[in-house]
């Protein structure tokens, strides 16, 4: 980057889609893309989710070598206008702040240019997520950050009863434990994954929920189950839809895969993913893409860039 002196539970899942007016219309629409594999890059480059407006893809590398950022971005001698102009942010998920054995100065300068690319899809007129302290692409953070953060977002969502070196409890139940940067990952039994040697800075314990795995795809207000059970109570569905609903009223990160465990009762809350692991391989994902999107550009975009 170079700166120049923003359902019913059935065999066919179904896909709720909220219908709201239209409130902005961008003259572009840019992929920003790590993983030429990850779902809704390949849904939107391949054309399987054309969204009405113009797409221009552009890779990590291109952003770093070929793009002139100022009051506009300039992509190849083409003048964009952040304002008018929304951008999909599926920068890789994998690069993180975390601390490592980086010099001061390396880990200074890539702080720098990540809070500058915060700033800059900031001024967009529709951003799909923004860089975090965890994530490039956009995240709730680890298990644990997700476990102790989500919960004040949404008021009443169930989350496993844990423990973590940093805030240690009494665990009573089936204890597992698990790499609490690995949300796909359940863990395992408590002494196996002591005797396997889980390191103690990324151990989180916690009380294996009732049930099993149930995952909603989410992109804006639009969403579906991937993998309905047939034991789904309509009272558990709108459980799991009225927390996803409840996050994106609140949340900048507006692609997301959420996973619950599912008994008896209530769902509880196991990991929100902003890669579709699971759902990103479901004939309907593309679809979603598509309504998706349209619908939270019209609806979210422009507030931030009158």
């Amino acid at each position: 980057m170079r700166q120049v002196a923003r359902a019913e539970p059935k065999d066919e899942p179904l896909m709720i889609v909220a219908r709201p007016p239209a409130e902005f219309e961008p003259d572009l629409v840019v992929l920003l893309y790590g993983d030429p594999t990850d779902a809704v890059t390949q849904a939107l480059a391949g054309g399987r989710a054309q969204l009405g407006w113009p797409l221009i893809a552009i890779s990590t590398p291109q952003l770093i070598d070929s793009i002139e950022l100022g009051e506009a971005w300039t992509i190849a001698g083409r003048r964009i206008e952040p304002q008018r102009t929304a951008v999909i942010n599926r920068l890789p998920l994998s690069d993180r702040l975390d601390p490592d054995h980086s010099t001061a100065t390396g880990t200074m300068a890539r702080q720098a240019v990540w809070s500058r690319l915060r700033e800059e899809i900031g001024r967009f007129g529709y951003s799909s997520s923004l860089p975090t302290a965890t994530s490039i692409m956009g995240c709730y953070g680890s298990l644990l950050d997700q476990w102790q953060d989500l919960p004040r977002l949404v008021p009443g969502l169930l989350v496993p009863d844990h423990s973590a070196p940093s805030l240690p409890r009494a665990l009573h139940g089936t204890v597992f434990a698990v790499n609490r940067w690995t949300p796909y990952s359940l863990g395992k039994p408590l002494d196996e994954a002591l005797a396997a040697g889980l390191p103690a800075s990324a151990r989180l314990d916690y009380v294996l929920p009732e049930g099993s795995l149930v995952h909603l795809a989410q992109v804006g207000d639009a969403m579906f189950f991937p993998n309905p059970p047939p034991t789904m109570t309509p009272a558990q569905q709108q459980a799991m839809m009225g927390v996803a609903r409840a996050l994106a009223a609140v949340s900048p990160i507006r692609i997301l895969e959420h996973a619950f465990f599912l008994g008896k009762g209530a769902p509880v809350l196991y990991s929100s993913f902003p890669v579709p692991v699971l759902s990103g391989r479901h004939a309907l994902y593309a679809e979603l893409v598509k309504q998706g999107l349209r619908n939270d550009i019209k609806r979210w975009g422009g507030r931030g860039s009158a």
